[in-house]
């Protein structure tokens, strides 16, 4: 691998997008910038020549080679240098981004540089305040675990292995960039792409740029090929920090915002878990609806033109773009409207639409773009798409998905309350504000309560992945309108922090607001009854014995050091436990396996039955009380650990507890904090900790923002001291969103671990989910057998088609081409082998290699193919490769 080659591959484009931002800025934009907006926009500028660069370079000469693009980039960069040098830009490099951006000299021909004591100002005195130093902190902190991920893990989510990547490395494999068949096309032959995917019609910016880094590297790692996402957070963070300082914002407040947006989970998550195309569509579309908005604040026309050409980037990224260009252009035109104006409009454009319907015109075919309007039942966009009308309820969904799970912090209430306040911030901060957030509400809604795309928000598939794309104009828009109110509105206390009165003032209400919502909680989840009726009933690791497995006693905990048939099962002694005198548990023990642990219980009335409920790893309370099948007397129960022999589990006691309003409140509070580690889930939601919960963490914090805030107003009326509103709201906020933030981070900090461990034990890229290392293991012999021969492989599940199992080992015979289908697909195919995997492969430990049955001959395959292999079977079918 040759990292330097890596380096200046990923940084070269970063460099010249840079340099053309600050010619194109100089000649059409003059007034001065902050640096770090412009490093971070110019990181966007960059990628999206480079990906214009590759494309071209592919289609001249069907190849990509490293030193033509290189070539070009370095072409481009030179020429955009002088560009600068020409209109006099202020260049600055990295290390000058605290500095003050004032007052830059413009002179043609001649580059005035950052120095101490000329016009462009020297550092800024950053404030040594705690919080800040904090928000720092925890930022890099952020950014470092994100990291951690991406170097250490390989390629993890589903779609990204399945689709992105998956296509990435195939470019990689040959040296090209083409359109990949569908499995249909590949099967038939009728394509003439040696590789396919379900998903061919994807747009390819999120794939092109995996595949480049693998270029610059000189070869596929399933790690370092995403590295221009570490990049792309950092950028991330320059470019809100530079938009929010220049927006009047200090460093705090801009450092805030940029720390709130690292800190929701779900950005935290794309970050971490690369691969999607969602976290692209968040740079480009999020910062080029800020970039758009900024032109309007401040009357200036080019923030506002680049902003719609980011957003427009976003259609080579995601389907989606096209929405969000379409939503763009309607939230320019609402902006540049006057509110008559607007009305006006709107009422002619519905009765026209009226008009049109009763007379029978419901859709329009537009010449070069398509139909336009409702046919057949089906809704048309032009460019976007057709979708079914259906009516879909999305309130219940949108409500756990933003106001119950931790996906996003505190965001929506943050959103809410920011347009509470709306009618006090500036008129044109108010009137962003308004149009941004009416327009994403109306095409979320259009989206997924009135078409057939609802499906997807009723399962948090795409509820959360498709607002996290405007995520960085939702933070801005926030952290501006709290501002501009606060600005506006300074009272006592200055606006200068958001932290600004938390020592002068706000303490009493905060905790007086924290005792109301601790008693609140406790009324929420106090039991039936208030007495305790018995003892709890404790059995410590000593205590304890193994039904299957076996282990060790290593000082207070029993250790599990052996599975019988991938399981493990520990308990006490048999006795009689009435069910309700002990409706909860504490239990204190550790895992890390392939599958959740379970708690399982047997009853008198049916011993032989058996009833268990799943537990988090690192679960420490479990309530019972409303379990049906916990009920009369309880004889047996215990824990079940499911791995393998590297799973990691150990157990120190076990408690049956009687209700009391102390296990009820240590029950809630616990579920808070429990470990949930990475899943197939948490690209599209990242419930953190036990789900669901008693008392949603998330709504206790709004209750004791409310809380706090009316006692800050009422100590302010009775006493007249205190901070104002407007800034006891900021400082509020910023220690709920703290206070969120810990058990995320505290789980990050595990995985990062987690993924630490892993990638010191993995002796290749496998991923710690089902039977990978045996997929990769059955791949890596098929390839071996196979040699030199091209052929392709129709690869053939006992399971289903779409299988973890099934789809691995198509991507794991990379660079051989394969697809996964069923057996019915198989007739009348030119594919010349077939591959059948039998589940007892990965339910039975054998080496992969004794479970091989090796080539058969069979020109006459047909579809009703039996699987009689003991574990896999490779087929010749004498067929020609597609």
């Amino acid at each position: 691998m040759d990292y330097l080659r890596l380096v200046l591959g990923l940084s070269l484009p970063w460099i010249a997008g840079y340099l053309w931002l600050a010619a194109l800025e100089a000649r059409f934009d003059t007034r001065s910038h902050h640096p770090a907006r412009k490093w971070g926009y110019g990181f966007l500028l960059g990628y999206a020549l480079l990906f214009g660069l590759i494309r071209l370079t592919a289609v001249l000469q069907d190849q990509v080679s490293y030193g033509l693009v290189m070539t070009g980039l370095a072409v481009i960069a030179i020429v955009g240098l002088l560009l600068a040098w020409r209109r006099g830009a202020p260049l600055q490099p990295p290390s000058t981004i605290f500095r003050r951006p004032r007052g830059y000299p413009m002179k043609r021909g001649r580059l005035y540089p950052i120095k101490r004591g000329r016009p462009g100002g020297g550092p800024v005195s950053l404030p040594q305040t705690p919080l800040f130093w904090l928000l720092l902190g925890l930022l890099i902190l952020h950014l470092g675990l994100a990291a951690i991920e991406v170097l250490h893990r390989p390629v993890f989510p589903w779609d990204a292995w399945l689709a992105w990547i998956y296509r990435a490395k195939a470019w990689f494999y040959a040296g090209d960039i083409y359109t990949l068949a569908t499995p249909d096309q590949w099967l038939a032959g009728s394509h003439a792409s040696p590789y396919a995917i379900a998903a061919a019609g994807y747009p390819t910016f999120a794939s092109v740029i995996p595949f480049w880094a693998a270029i610059s590297l000189g070869e596929w790692s399933e790690t370092l090929v995403n590295t221009p996402l570490i990049a792309g957070a950092i950028a991330l963070v320059l470019a809100l920090y530079g938009q929010c300082r220049e927006q009047g914002m200090n460093s705090t407040w801009s450092l805030a915002a940029c720390y709130g947006l690292l800190a929701i989970p779900m950005v935290g998550t794309h970050l971490s878990l690369v691969g999607y195309a969602d976290i692209w569509m968040a740079m480009f579309v999020g910062l080029g609806f800020i970039a758009l908005l900024r032109g309007y604040l401040q009357a200036r026309r080019f923030p506002t033109l680049f902003g719609l050409a980011l957003i427009a980037m976003g259609i080579t990224i995601k389907h989606e773009g096209m929405v969000w260009l379409y939503l763009a252009l309607a939230t320019l035109l609402a902006l540049r409207l006057r509110l008559r104006t607007g009305a006006a409009l709107i009422i002619l454009l519905g009765m026209v639409g009226w008009g049109a319907w009763a007379a029978g015109v419901t859709a329009l075919d537009i010449p070069g773009i398509g139909l336009l309007g409702v046919s057949d039942g089906r809704v048309h966009i032009p460019l976007v798409g057709s979708y079914r009308l259906q009516y879909h309820e999305v309130g219940e969904a949108y409500w756990i998905g933003f106001f119950v799970h931790n996906s996003w912090n505190l965001l929506w209430p943050i959103l809410v309350l920011a347009a509470l306040a709306l009618p006090w911030a500036e008129g044109r901060v108010r009137k962003a504000a308004i149009i941004l957030l009416a327009g994403l509400a109306a095409s979320q809604y259009f989206i997924f309560a009135l078409t057939e795309q609802g499906k997807w928000a009723i399962s948090f598939t795409a509820i959360n992945r498709v607002p996290m794309q405007l995520a960085p104009a939702l933070v801005f828009v926030a952290a501006t309108v709290l501002h501009s109110v606060a600005r506006r509105r300074p009272g006592r206390v200055t606006a200068a922090e958001p932290g600004a009165g938390l020592t002068r003032g706000l303490a009493v209400p905060a905790f007086a607001a924290a005792l109301m919502t601790t008693a609140g909680l406790a009324w929420w989840v106090a039991p039936g009854q208030s007495t305790r009726t018995t003892d709890p009933v404790v059995k410590e690791a000593d205590g304890l014995k193994f039904l299957m497995g076996s282990g060790t006693l290593e000082g207070s905990s029993l250790e599990v050091t052996r599975y019988d048939q991938g399981m493990a099962v520990i308990a006490p002694a048999k006795g009689r436990h009435d069910a309700r005198q002990y409706n909860s548990l504490r239990l204190d023990f550790e895992s890390a396996g392939s599958h959740m642990p379970r708690f399982f219980w047997r009853r008198s009335d049916n011993p032989q039955g058996f009833f268990s409920e799943k537990l988090e790893h690192g679960q420490r309370y479990l309530y019972l009380g409303e379990n049906e099948a916990w009920r009369g007397q309880i004889i047996e129960y215990g824990l079940i650990f499911s791995g393998a022999g590297d799973a990691r589990a150990r157990v120190e006691r076990i408690t049956l507890m009687p209700p009391s309003l102390l296990a009820a409140l240590g029950q809630a509070v616990g579920s808070w904090h429990v470990e949930s580690p990475w899943s197939a889930v948490s690209i599209n939601m990242t419930a953190f900790g036990k789900s669901p919960q008693v008392a949603p963490v998330v709504q206790v914090l709004m209750l004791w923002i409310a809380l706090t805030l009316v006692f800050t107003v009422l100590l302010r009326l009775a006493t007249g001291r205190g901070p104002a509103l407007a800034q006891a709201v900021p400082a509020t906020l910023v220690i709920a969103w703290l206070l969120l933030d810990s058990p995320w981070l505290w789980n990050r900090v595990q995985q990062a671990g987690t993924t630490l461990a892993l990638a010191e034990a993995r002796e290749g890229p496998y991923l710690d989910l089902g039977h990978d290392r045996q997929v990769a293991q059955l791949a890596a012999e098929v390839n071996a057998f196979l040699g030199d021969d091209p052929g392709g492989i129709a690869i053939v599940s006992e399971s289903a088609p779409d299988n973890f199992e099934a789809l691995r080992t198509k991507y794991h015979l990379l660079p051989r081409a394969a697809v996964s289908v069923s057996g019915s697909q198989l007739q009348g195919t030119t594919v010349p082998y077939v591959l059948f995997i039998s589940n007892k492969l990965f339910n039975a430990n054998v080496p992969v290699a004794a479970g091989l049955s090796r080539l058969r001959q069979d020109s006459g395959l047909g579809m009703a193919m039996a699987l009689d292999a003991d574990y896999a079977l490779l087929l010749k079918t004498g067929a020609g490769h597609p």
